[in-house]
Formats: structure tokens, sequence, C-alpha cells
């Protein structure tokens, strides 16, 4: 849907209201300045491997990177959804919105954006979900329509060779096989490359609580860090040949899942990309490192709001739940927003 003569300053919204190609950006933003926090974000990003101790420090610069690319968002966003008509709300459930930036865009939290302190947000006017193009849109919505299997794979891998250990990665992997319907749990030696690949078309819902690295010179080698994953990665590549007809929703419970480079944003190879092409039409993914303990509790929210009680999940409403569980994490830590901004959905 992207021509080569659209501009990386063009942001394609999508919503229940109606398409709208909206080149308010030049308008709205300052481009030098918006370079710039981009760049300050990245540099911080680049320092931030999993589990590093100068964790509280980087993600505080983060922050503050991002503080000023909320203002800057702010400015932009606030124009989109007056223009889609979309007003602050009260009452009732909030509309949709589809957003598939191009460009420097596609690096930032959108769904995040807020003018200024004390003004309603996009959080607190729409209920935002990503794609990168209509194409990919309308091809989750159909896998959603097909029948669905059963039963949910969870893989947590919290020590792995030459990355620092995620002690929460265990425990969320016991509470959600309590949770999941059907689980089948990998963990540690057993949660191998071919013991993923061979476990994920057998089920609905995969759940993946595990470090991921993202290669912004080399997207397609971004992967996922199972047991193995210094012999044999599980690679954008390998997840984006599968094909998995009854699949239905994909949780990543980690980092870089949809990290990538400005100057690649427009081809959208990421984990999640790689995800929706095998048959996900939900896919739950982050922008940058998830703090452990952090992305546990969000996933169990998240889970918790699409329980039906009866063994299954409904995944129609998982952008809902996520919002919610993103909204009432922002409650707690307003001026963090380096802790909620980076989780978010793709899919119908």
């Amino acid at each position: 849907m992207r021509s080569p003569s659209d501009s990386p300053d063009r942001l394609l919204a999508l919503s229940d209201l109606g398409i709208q190609l909206l080149e308010r950006y030049r308008q709205s933003y300052d481009p030098e300045d918006l370079r710039e926090a981009v760049g300050i974000a990245r540099d911080v990003l680049a320092q931030l491997p999993p589990g590093s101790p100068h964790l509280a420090h980087c993600r505080s610069a983060l922050g503050s990177a991002l503080m000023m690319l909320r203002q800057q968002e702010g400015s932009t966003r606030g124009p989109v959804l007056d223009h889609l008509g979309i007003q602050t709300t009260t009452a009732g459930p909030l509309p949709r919105v589809w957003w598939s930036p191009g460009g420097v865009l596609g690096t930032l939290p959108l769904h995040a954006a807020t003018p200024q302190e004390g003004t309603p947000g996009a959080l607190d006017r729409v209920v935002s979900s990503y794609t990168p193009t209509l194409r990919a849109l309308h091809h989750a919505r159909q896998r959603a329509a097909r029948p669905a299997g059963t039963g949910a794979l969870i893989v947590a891998v919290g020590d792995a060779a030459g990355l620092a250990s995620l002690p929460a990665a265990h425990r969320e992997a016991e509470h959600l096989a309590r949770l999941l319907p059907g689980p089948e749990v990998l963990t540690g030696a057993s949660a191998t490359h071919s013991a993923v690949v061979s476990a994920l078309p057998r089920h609905a819902y995969a759940h993946f609580a595990c470090h991921a690295l993202g290669d912004l010179e080399r997207p397609s080698g971004s992967r996922l860090v199972l047991h193995d994953h210094a012999e044999r990665p599980l690679t954008v590549r390998d997840l984006a040949r599968l094909r998995l007809p009854s699949v239905r929703l994909a949780y990543f419970s980690a980092c870089d899942t949809l990290r990538t480079s400005p100057e690649l944003a427009d081809e959208a190879v990421h984990i999640v990309s790689a995800l929706q092409i095998a048959g996900f039409p939900h896919v739950v993914g982050s922008l940058w490192h998830v703090d452990d303990t952090i992305g546990a509790g969000v996933a169990r929210g998240v889970y918790e709001a699409l329980s039906t009680g009866d063994g299954a999940l409904d995944v129609d409403r998982t952008a809902e739940a996520l919002h919610s569980a993103v909204c009432a994490l922002r409650d707690t830590y307003p001026r963090t927003p380096s802790l909620w901004a980076c989780q978010v959905h793709a899919g119908p």
C-alpha cells in the first residue's frame, strides 16, 4: 500500500470511522527536533543490553527522550484524531485506530502520545493497533475468521548463555500454565529451536517469556533467544517461513520484538511481522527492552482479561486488554513511559 513516492513523513491512520492519509506531519513537527529525539532514543537503546547493571540509568535517559517524543507526537496525534472526529470520552468503549507509520515514525510509540502534562493523550482517546500495510491488516482479519486450534504453547528461557538471567520468566510460565487452556510448557533446556518449531502448529496460542535480540543492520537475523540460540537461533527468517493456519495469538514477553531502525522501518521486518506472516492474526510485541517483572505483570493482566472462564481466550479483545493493562501501568508510573509505552498490539 506504500508506493515509492510516499514520503516517510506521512502517517496512515485507519479507524472504524474511515481511512485517511494524513499529511499533517510537516505542519505539526519540527523534523530536526524529531530526528534528534529519535537519535537520543536509539543511542540509549544501544546501551541497554538485557539485564545490564546500568538499566536504571539507561531507562531514565530513555524516559527523558520519550517525554520529548511524547510532546512532539502529541502535536500531531491530536490533529490526527481530531481530523478523524475522535474526541475524548468517559462513556462507552473507546474507538479503535490502526496506525501504519512510515520512516522515522515507525520507530516511535505513537500510541502513547500526550500533548502535554495533564492533557488527555492517545491512550485516553483510542485503542491503538499497528499494521505495516492495509494488505497485512486485511490478511490478519481473514485469518482471524478461520477455524481456530486449541491449546497454548508457553516458552520460557530464564537463563541463556551470554545473557543476563530473567528470574521472572519461569514464574510467568508457571502462572500461565494454570491460566491458559491445554498448556504445553517448554522451559530451559527443552526450549530449543526444533522443539518450538515443532510445537507451534499444535496450538492456537503461543507465549514467549525470553530474551529477544533485534538486529538493526540485518533485520531478518533478529531472533528469539532459546536454549540453543548460539548454535541454532530462531530468526525472523525462520519464523516467517512457518505456515500456521489454526493459530490465533502470539504474545512476546520479551525485548526488541518490534525494534527496527528508522532507515528500514518501512520494510517492517521484525519478529512480530514474521509471526503475522506465519499465520498469527494477533501479536503482542515490544518496541524496546521490557522490564522482566513489569512484562510478566502486563502479560498476566492481558490473559486474565481475555479468559472466558471456560478454558478459552477471547482473542478478538486483545487490543483492548493490552490497552487496559498499559493504562493501569501508566497510572502507576506516569513519569516513566519507558516502562509502559513499549508494548503494542498488531492485528485486527
